[in-house]
């Protein structure tokens, strides 16, 4: 049985199961914060808990009493090792003194199967920022809520982008993901304030070129002793990755710095925010692309194969072309003809980039990478036409019959097993939904054919258009 033992106990947090327990409980009779819904996310500090554990309190104690998650995904950025990519913990327990939770490792192992997740057990040896959240966790849930520890080590922008799009099958009603970081460090008391209320509102408007902007102003503010304005900033950038195109609202909770702690200075501290991330009781509007948005698109599927077969590089977007539809990270499909004839097809279900650059890459993908036909040649360009399929947001569905086979595409999940079926193949089938699903079941996620009802299962439709022919 591999379990990780406590690093930090005696240090961040009470190694007595008696006194943890019992200071924890103080800290949520003391919080300000009261049960409101259940959130999606929280964003908590991890601080030693004479400093941060109030805070934490607060983020924490807005989930209703009763609430049940299926899993707990606990996100830091690492403070002991660096590595590449995102390190899951892989082991069956997590333990604190308050005793062993299980870890969920059928989620673990899917997510290992992505190129930017794996286990390096030396990160998560002595990391602080997940196992201080494992006490508060077993406070509310005891043993009963397996959890998902994730630390990220030296990642790029667009591997920021691809987690988020791995986690993101992840993000909905039946989960919930701890955020795990601190604010400023070391700055004067009035400065980390000002600094800490300037990162919390750009966190809030739930985007991420906002946020990095912030970051790089803070970093160039000047303000003496700030060595960081947010010390896990890659695990924010993660969450609001997941979000920004989501139904969510952030709500800042309570703000403390170490200077507010009898055991604090004022002279060099630490800022700790308790952040709520809530669904909004509006459901997520449908995705629609207007007739110049599908226009667009095309042109830079059309330019993007005339500008690498005439001047061998890529197709330059300009940044005028490009409308808030067009940027944001959705799947799609780009198919190529010759006549009535395919020469290439090749999609995405991840929304891994913004559309008009994935549409960029799925048309030279199309036109030279599909193995099932020849390479398109430069005197066929003139020829050819295409047609590209957006994939709207996948909803999450509840009750099977809000899908209506070749009007929704399918999308099944049970952990690490997988698949989709297109709108398309339910119309071209003729398939009743039960069909739909249990064809996507057995023949693309490798489950029995009833699988989906044990299963996450979501929909969503494909905005498909094509190049007028003029010949």
């Amino acid at each position: 049985m591999n379990t990780r033992r406590p690093a930090v106990a005696g240090r961040f947090y009470p190694s007595d199961a008696e006194t943890l327990e019992k200071d924890i409980s103080n800290y949520f009779k003391s919080a300000a914060s009261k049960p409101n819904q259940r959130p999606a996310a929280l964003i908590v500090p991890h601080a030693g808990y004479v400093f941060s554990g109030p805070v934490a309190a607060e983020a924490f104690g807005t989930i209703p009493h009763d609430t049940k998650y299926k899993r707990i995904f606990i996100i830091g950025s690492s403070h002991t090792l660096h590595f590449d990519g995102a390190s899951i913990h892989s082991g069956e327990y997590y333990r604190t003194p308050l005793g062993d939770i299980p870890v969920d490792e059928s989620v673990a192992a899917g997510l290992k199967m992505e190129p930017l997740f794996n286990y390096f057990p030396q990160a998560h040896q002595r990391e602080h920022s997940l196992e201080v959240q494992v006490p508060f966790i077993q406070h509310l849930w005891g043993d009963s809520t397996p959890i998902i520890p994730i630390l990220l080590g030296d990642v790029s922008k667009n591997e920021i982008s691809e987690i988020a799009a791995n986690l993101s099958p992840y993000f909905n009603r039946e989960n919930l993901f701890v955020i795990s970081t601190d604010f400023s460090h070391f700055p004067e008391y009035a400065d980390a304030i000002e600094q800490d209320n300037q990162t919390a509102e750009a966190i809030k408007k739930n985007d991420f070129a906002v946020l990095e902007k912030r970051l790089k102003e803070a970093k160039q503010s000047g303000v003496a002793g700030l060595a960081t304005p947010l010390c896990g900033y890659t695990s924010v950038q993660v969450l609001i990755k997941m979000t920004e195109e989501k139904p969510v609202e952030y709500r800042k909770l309570t703000y403390r710095n170490s200077g507010d702690s009898p055991y604090g200075n004022h002279r060099e501290v630490v800022g700790y925010w308790a952040i709520s991330v809530e669904w909004k009781a509006t459901d997520e509007p449908e995705y629609e692309l207007n007739h110049k948005e599908k226009e667009t698109l095309l042109q830079i599927a059309r330019n993007t194969l005339r500008v690498k077969f005439q001047e061998d590089r890529n197709f330059d977007v300009p940044e005028q072309w490009l409308t808030g539809n067009l940027k944001k990270y959705l799947g799609a499909f780009v198919s190529i003809y010759n006549g009535q004839e395919l020469r290439g097809c090749i999609g995405s279900m991840k929304a891994r980039e913004p559309l008009y650059k994935l549409i960029r890459e799925l048309t030279l993908s199309a036109a030279l990478n599909d193995y099932r036909f020849k390479p398109v040649k430069e005197k066929e360009v003139p020829e050819l036409s295409i047609e590209i399929s957006v994939l709207t947001p996948m909803v999450k569905v509840t009750d099977v019959n809000e899908i209506v086979s070749g009007k929704h595409g399918v999308y099944v999940a049970n952990d690490w097993q997988k698949g989709t079926l297109l709108p398309q193949v339910g119309s071209k089938m003729n398939w009743t939904t039960e069909e739909l699903l249990g064809h996507c079941a057995r023949d693309k996620a490798g489950m029995e054919w009833e699988g989906w009802k044990n299963a996450d299962v979501y929909k969503y439709e494909a905005i498909v258009f094509k190049e007028v022919e003029e010949k």
